[in-house]
């Protein structure tokens, strides 16, 4: 027995000048033979226990590293390596249970870091990629993200703001005199809004509560439409006629649009609603 915590089955020590071993365990093939078969295991419990640690070095200061294997390192000070070909780092869970990687300490930043000049992916359970930050031309000029969707033609690659509060709204920011740019057509999609005050109109297919077209019945004056989800604030609209229909008036609310013009049939009037 001895002091609490310092109690052991073995010791290894040194006298004082003793110049100390360069291997505090070595199990090596110096006799001829390598000691375990290839089918064995180096260090091995055999018994149903629990212990608090399994191994504790954290009091000592370790220059180089503290696990060193084929492919594998982990440093004194912690960074992981894994340097075989096809490396991977699995991380499991189950049900209920997610795997979580995230920093701690005070401004403690999370990075990703591919090499130079070589794309950073996060992919499904197929290995394809879902989320792809590439960089361009060997790291000279900033990368760019991609949403990637290997599979199938749909759904679209989505980017959602999320929360705990009822409004998140999502921000895309350019920096200084840059500009947020697209190379593709800009489609505003969602549910179709409401029509009352007015018999025989119909909306187009494409309609919701940013843009469409309403139809006119007979001897129209006029309509409301409800937005399928109200705006935040009343949104600026824009209405314009395709055939010439004369607008009377018209006036905003955060959920609907009501419009009055001159009696018409068949009637046709566009709104572009923005805040």
């Amino acid at each position: 027995a001895g002091t609490a915590g310092s109690d052991s089955a073995y010791v290894l020590g040194h006298q004082t000048g003793f110049i100390g071993f360069d291997n505090g365990f070595r199990v090596t093939g110096i006799g001829g033979g390598f000691p375990i078969k290839s089918t064995g295991t180096i260090f091995k419990t055999t018994t149903a226990a629990t212990v608090a640690n399994g191994f504790d070095i954290s009091g000592m200061t370790i220059s180089g590293n503290a696990w060193s294997s084929p492919g594998a390192q982990i440093t004194g000070a912690g960074v992981f390596t894994a340097s075989g070909a096809g490396s991977s780092v699995n991380i499991a869970g189950s049900a209920g249970t997610s795997p979580l990687i995230y920093a701690t300490g005070t401004n403690a930043q999370l990075t990703l870091r591919s090499a130079t000049g070589v794309s950073t992916s996060i992919q499904n359970v197929a290995g394809q990629a879902v989320l792809q930050i590439t960089d361009i031309a060997n790291g000279t000029t900033t990368g760019f993200l991609q949403l990637a969707n290997d599979s199938v033609a749909t759904p679209t690659p989505a980017i959602n703001a999320s929360g705990s509060a009822a409004n998140v709204n999502l921000a895309l920011a350019a920096k200084g005199t840059g500009a947020v740019t697209m190379n593709a057509h800009l489609a505003f999609t969602g549910t179709v809004p409401g029509i009352t005050g007015c018999t025989g109109c119909t909306l187009n297919g494409q309609a919701s509560d940013t843009h469409g077209t309403l139809t006119q019945g007979t001897a129209q004056t006029g309509f409301v439409l409800t937005f399928a989800k109200a705006f935040a604030t009343a949104p600026d609209c824009v209405i314009s006629s395709p055939n010439a229909v004369v607008l009377t008036s018209y006036v905003t609310t955060t959920s609907t649009l009501t419009v009055v013009n001159a009696s018409t049939t068949g009637g046709k009037l566009s709104y572009v609603c923005l805040l």
